[in-house]
């Protein structure tokens, strides 16, 4: 039904460092898809100085820009005019075949206004999928901070959803850290650093808000269309139900945000019985989507002093029935506590991997652009480049 296999988080980094730069550069390039993105680019204006540079070109060398991890465009055409092997690569023959810093700005104003890097993404996803060289039924979500390279403002206004905003979060050993910018939401495939998809949004908008988009995108891309996994700050009751409508099994740990577990259960959601013991799970009706759980001193789980009879009467034992349904953020279909529940949660690392990878070689945190389209172009060329050298470590 869905995969639990954990793919080498080191077989990327042995490729790296296993390959020469110029073919390791040239097989990432190769891997990149350009014909589809130029019907999505607005055709060059008919009036004024006719185009004379090859925009394909300028894509590929946007994304050896972050593979490259070259901070401005300006460090860019230094690099091109001084290397030229690099030039080459990207597919300039002289140095006065790399077009002007206007050039390139006025090409990544129109990116930014168009869809054609989310087609070379989308283009990408499906290469992989067709390749079998990710799982495809298992996606994991996050988001992380993004500073801006834009003048701070104190009050930022909320309704203004294209520029950096302040926002604050908690660290995993408590710790407040607050930034003005924005928040890359990324998706990927379970068990590897594969990106499926990608939103950028400016820093005060919720996590929680745009995992459905996220998750509407993957899952168009026929990727993990069968278990979402995210973390406990996507813990909300709405988001539950509506990947159960989709057909999805939610992995997200409970937040109690300090309170008790209600009445009748544990701290996992799980429910326990008139003396406090978590029931034991006895198992799945698919006909009707519901779970059926036992008591533990009939299964052999505990000791109970009562023994069964204070809570049932049958030599069964006490049953308990849990429509999905009615409640699918304290149990669904895989539940907490269980092997399958915690080996899938486990795969989560993967997404946290990917931003690390994003961040620290491709260039994801040298924001050098304002408002929320731009950042999410530089965004798109960082992942694009992630994917795509993803899918040239395993071209033989």
């Amino acid at each position: 039904m869905y995969s639990i296999r954990q793919a080498s988080f080191f077989s990327l980094q042995d490729w790296i460092k296993d390959t020469e730069w110029d073919d390791q550069l040239q097989r990432i390039l190769d891997q990149v898809p350009l014909s589809p993105a130029l019907a999505a680019l607005p055709p060059p204006a008919r009036t004024g100085r006719p185009e004379q540079h090859d925009r394909p070109t300028m894509i590929r060398a946007y994304i050896a820009k972050a593979v490259e991890q070259i901070p401005t465009t300006e460090a860019l055409r230094a690099r091109l005019r001084r290397d030229p092997v690099f030039r080459w690569i990207v597919g300039y023959r002289g140095k006065s075949d790399v077009p002007s810093a206007a050039t390139f700005s006025r090409l990544f104003n129109q990116l930014s206004r168009c869809t054609s890097l989310q087609v070379i993404h989308a283009q990408l996803v499906e290469t992989a999928r067709e390749r079998h060289l990710v799982p495809d039924d298992v996606a994991a979500y996050d988001a992380s901070d993004i500073p801006a390279y834009e003048k701070t403002r104190r009050h930022a206004d909320a309704q203004d959803l294209e520029r950096a905003s302040w926002w604050m979060k908690t660290g995993p050993k408590g710790q407040k850290y607050r930034w003005f910018g924005y928040k890359l939401h990324l998706s990927v495939a379970a068990g590897s650093l594969f990106p499926l998809a990608a939103l950028t949004t400016t820093a005060m908008v919720h996590d929680v808000n745009m995992a459905r988009p996220l998750v509407q995108i993957t899952t168009d891309r026929n990727m993990g269309q069968q278990v979402a996994i995210f973390d406990a700050g996507y813990d909300q009751a709405t988001l539950y139900q509506d990947l159960h409508a989709q057909g999805l099994i939610p992995i997200i740990p409970l937040n109690r945000h300090g309170g008790e577990a209600p009445e009748g259960r544990n701290t996992l959601g799980r429910p326990t019985c008139s003396m406090g013991y978590p029931l034991t799970l006895a198992g799945y009706d698919a006909t009707t989507e519901t779970q059926k759980f036992r008591c533990p001193h009939a299964t052999g789980h505990v000791e109970c002093p009562m023994g069964m009879a204070w809570c049932s009467p049958s030599n069964y034992g006490y049953v308990q029935k849990m429509a999905i349904a009615d409640n699918p953020r304290e149990v669904g279909r895989i539940v907490r506590g269980t092997a399958t529940w915690d080996a899938l949660y486990n795969l989560r690392t993967s997404v946290e991997r990917a931003f690390s990878y994003l961040k620290e070689q491709l260039n994801l945190r040298t924001v050098r652009v304002r408002g929320r389209r731009k950042v999410h172009t530089h965004h798109l060329f960082a992942v694009i480049a992630l994917a795509a050298t993803v899918l040239a470590s395993t071209v033989s």
